[in-house]
This record gives structure tokens, sequence and C-alpha cells, in this order.
């Protein structure tokens, strides 16, 4: 609920909920979005023992700056400019197609990307980020964020 009134709502003005809003924005952000990159992601770099690299994108200094202006909308889209980015990295790169070497190179882009991510994104899923930063350190790997209309 956070993240989705931060992301929906400009800071100071009025804004619209309904549920139906809600669980599409947290299954295309949350969970099909972030949830899945960092599934994906880390599955692939445990099984390679990769660790996180270093990253950089323009999205975090646009991303800091409407922080600092009180723009979550606009900080939290820029955070998943990054996760675009990283997802299409991930695709382009298919580092389950490649050597070992370049697999690991690969995913140590990738986690290093998940990880500005997770700076960007804390204020708004700080559980959430704790579970990703959890499991970049080596801790049992399970779903961040299951789909929210999903059956239990």
């Amino acid at each position: 609920l956070r993240y989705f009134l931060l992301r929906e709502v400009p800071f100071g003005s009025d804004g619209n909920f309904s549920y139906d809003a809600l669980v599409t924005r947290y299954n295309a952000d949350l969970a099909n979005g972030l949830g899945n990159l960092a599934a994906r992601t880390l599955k692939l770099a445990r099984d390679l023992g990769a660790e996180p690299g270093e990253f950089a994108h323009p999205a975090a200094a646009a991303a800091r700056e409407a922080y600092e202006a009180f723009q979550f909308h606009r900080a939290l889209a820029s955070a998943w400019e990054i996760v675009t980015y990283l997802d299409g990295y991930l695709v382009e790169k298919a580092p389950w197609k490649q050597s070992r070497e370049e697999a690991a190179a690969t995913l140590r882009h990738a986690l290093g990307g998940l990880q500005l991510v997770c700076e960007l994104v804390e204020a708004a899923i700080p559980e959430s980020v704790a579970k990703i930063r959890a499991q970049i350190e080596g801790a049992p790997l399970g779903p961040v964020f299951p789909r929210a209309d999903a059956k239990e």
C-alpha cells in the first residue's frame, strides 16, 4: 500500500485509490518487475557464485533528485527505469547461454544494479528490500513478491 501511494499519488496532492489499481500496480511493478528480476538474478548468481559488481545508471541521479524534491512518484518511476533496463540487459545477454566467465560478469553487473534499486526503493518497500538484500548475502532464495491476485 505504501509503495502504491508513493508511486501513484504526487506528494501533497489528492489521488485516486481502487483495489484493482493497487493489485495491478503491485503485480506489474513488484511481483512481475522487481520480484522476477530479483528471483532470476539471485538464482543465476547463486548458481555461479557471482558477487555484486559496480553499477551506475543515469536514472539513479534523477531518483535522488526527485526524492530531495519530495516527488516520490518520480523517484520510484526513475528506479523502475533501472529495473526495466536490468530486465532487458538479462534478456539481451542471456547469461544462461554464456560461458561461465561471461555469465559471472553479466550477473555481477545485474547484482550491482539490483543493489542500487534496493537503495532507491527502500523507503517505499523496506521489508521487501531487506529480503532481497538478505538473499544477495546468501540467505535461502524464496519469493520476494508473490502475485497479489494469486490464490492461496
